[in-house]
């Protein structure tokens, strides 16, 4: 995974994830009610069957609302990740807060996910990559992650327990893991 590397915007979008989450599962500590509160805050989901995107993010001019649809073909933890990403379009690239009746957008699709489908590389386009970043400080908050880990535990043990708690994929794991500087694969540790 190759990390953004302006320090100062990982840290406003990890800020901004850290507001997001706060406004959208409140106290809650894990993610196994997110796609319930993900609705409630005024976002409708749609499951879609696609072998060429994960997830996408409408604007539905119609009902002033917004609609994240996401491949059902994916498993439930890789889901989590595309539903996180996409808020983070909508909250970064749009300014959506929930219970906000508009954005100001003339667009119809406000996003599409391509992230991860039949490549071997993360992507170049910095929107994606800060929607990526976005995702992980949303699921995985860093304090939470600091609580959850023991800096005694080899690297497999990292990525487990951040797995188990935030029901989110090994690739995830891993690459909030290195964005925090808790995991080094060059040195094993």
């Amino acid at each position: 995974m190759q990390k953004l590397s302006d320090k100062h915007l990982v840290q406003l979008i990890d800020d901004f994830a850290s507001f997001a989450r706060k406004e959208i599962l409140g106290d809650d500590l894990k993610n196994n009610r997110l796609f319930d509160k993900v609705q409630e805050s005024g976002v409708k989901l749609f499951g879609m069957c696609n072998d060429k995107f994960d997830g996408m993010c409408l604007w539905n001019s119609d009902n002033k609302q917004p609609e994240i649809y996401l491949n059902v073909d994916q498993p439930k933890n890789r889901r989590l990740f595309t539903l996180a990403h996409e808020l983070g379009h909508l909250f970064i690239d749009y300014g959506w807060a929930p219970n906000k009746s508009s954005i100001n957008s003339k667009e119809k699709v406000l996003s599409v996910s391509f992230r991860d489908k039949d490549k071997s590389q993360d992507t170049e386009n910095i929107n994606e990559r800060i929607a990526n970043e976005f995702a992980g400080a949303f699921l995985m908050p860093e304090q939470l992650v600091k609580k959850v880990i023991s800096s005694q535990q080899d690297p497999h043990e990292k990525i487990d327990k951040v797995v188990e708690y935030f029901g989110v994929t090994d690739k995830a794991a891993l690459n909030r893991l290195i964005m925090l500087g808790m995991v080094n694969l060059s040195n094993g540790k």
